[in-house]
């Protein structure tokens, strides 16, 4: 994805409750080509994951359009890619 020019502008992760679990909660990577981060048009992959693998692995490519001044976003998905977490994944991912 950086070969192809897509850098991160946002990361998140869920809350917990038992802080011992805080290291391995559900997180969310989004990517954006680095020349239209601030663009009205822009194509945009999220990456979902967990630390512990409880969750599978999710990329969701998409095409955001910004529609008002206070934020307000539309998307199109173009496709969703879920590979969970069993055996070798990293070819399922690559």
């Amino acid at each position: 994805l950086q070969r192809e020019g897509f850098q991160p502008f946002f990361a998140c992760q869920t809350r917990v409750r038992d802080q011992s679990r805080r290291e391995y909660t559900k997180h969310m990577l989004r990517l954006r080509r680095a020349g239209e981060i601030n663009g009205e048009h822009v194509p945009e992959i999220i990456l979902l994951n967990s630390h512990d693998g409880t969750s599978s692995y999710q990329m969701l490519p998409g095409y955001f359009r910004f529609v008002c001044q206070n934020g307000c976003v539309c998307g199109q998905s173009l496709g969703e890619v879920r590979v969970p977490h069993r055996g070798n994944v990293v070819e399922k991912v690559i």
